[in-house]
């Protein structure tokens, strides 16, 4: 049991990897910003920052903050650093 659930972390480390990898990652940020998919579980946390009211804006981080900490703590999400993400990519094609 505890293979399969490091064998999915590996797998899903490694997708994101890749994800992480993809051209459109080379972007400045602000084009970034705005393609981010729909799906992306950080997309709401961006949508914020268009919300002029001090309090309005700070609502929406504290609700968007919780829901990745939440994914994060249930490992649904992963974050991980450039260097992480290459050492990965390259052990997932074998080399170490």
């Amino acid at each position: 049991m505890e293979n399969v659930k490091l064998i999915s972390l590996f797998s899903m480390l490694a997708l994101i990897s890749f994800s992480l990898s993809s051209p459109c990652y080379a972007q400045n940020s602000t084009q970034a910003d705005t393609q981010t998919s729909p799906t992306s579980p950080l997309s709401k946390l961006y949508a914020c920052k268009t919300i002029s009211s001090d309090a309005e804006r700070l609502a929406c981080y504290d609700g968007a903050v919780e829901v990745v900490a939440t994914q994060e703590a249930k490992k649904e999400i992963v974050a991980i650093d450039s260097a992480t993400a290459k050492k990965i990519k390259r052990e997932a094609f074998g080399f170490t």
